[in-house]
């Protein structure tokens, strides 16, 4: 499986730990974390089954004030984190979380502490586009999501289609120019990968072409 999200610290935690993401079951005898120690610039994944850690790699020396792209995977017993799409820790972990995947009252928590462990620390920071999936990904995918996703993370980045309307009316992507064009009926927006490039206030309600920088609609 993966857990991966976006982090944003505004400082470090200093009286506990800080939960930032994970699963846990009512009694936190079964979780799988994403957490900071107190007064430490890490960042932890690991697994818990009847109580006993089971897995656990961590980052550290990031650093605050920035946005950060984390990717925490388990595949096997392997445990690996990956900070802006290189993997930065590999762990190998000692058991088949029979346990966690037996519970019924998991609840997954985001930002702040999950249901059985109030003591702890809110985040002092952002998160954003967390993800988790059933599988995990190879360290080439993983690289691919950063590389698309940290443009969403620039000063004035646009990841939406431009104008008052959102329903889509025609698409083309250009293999020459490696663009998608979305027309609607307010316009034609110009992505590369996630990033709005550019728009037009053509409005577009039947179809678009698009080759080698050529583009018709309609």
């Amino acid at each position: 499986f993966m857990y991966s999200l976006w982090i944003y610290r505004t400082s470090l935690p200093t009286s506990t730990q800080e939960r930032w993401f994970g699963t846990a079951a009512s009694d936190g005898t079964e979780r799988i974390d994403i957490f900071s120690n107190a007064n430490t610039d890490n960042i932890a994944f690991y697994s818990l089954e009847g109580g006993a850690v089971r897995g656990d790699v961590r980052i550290t020396g990031i650093g605050i004030g920035v946005w950060h792209c984390l990717h925490f995977t388990r595949q096997g017993n392997v445990y690996k984190a990956y900070h802006n799409g290189e993997l930065k820790g590999t762990n190998t972990g000692s058991a088949t979380l029979a346990d966690y995947g037996a519970d019924t009252d998991r609840r997954t928590h985001i930002g702040a502490a999950e249901h059985w462990d109030s003591g702890h620390a809110i985040l002092d920071g952002k998160i954003a586009l967390a993800k988790i999936s059933g599988t995990a990904p190879s360290a080439e995918q993983i690289k691919k999501m950063y590389n698309d996703e940290k443009y969403l993370f620039q000063e004035n980045a646009a990841a939406t289609i431009a104008g008052t309307s959102d329903a889509v009316t025609a698409l083309a992507y250009d293999e020459d120019t490696e663009l998608l064009h979305v027309g609607s009926s307010w316009g034609r927006s110009v992505f590369q990968g996630l990033n709005r490039v550019e728009y037009s206030t053509d409005v577009v309600t039947t179809a678009i072409s698009a080759s080698n920088g050529l583009v018709a609609e309609e």
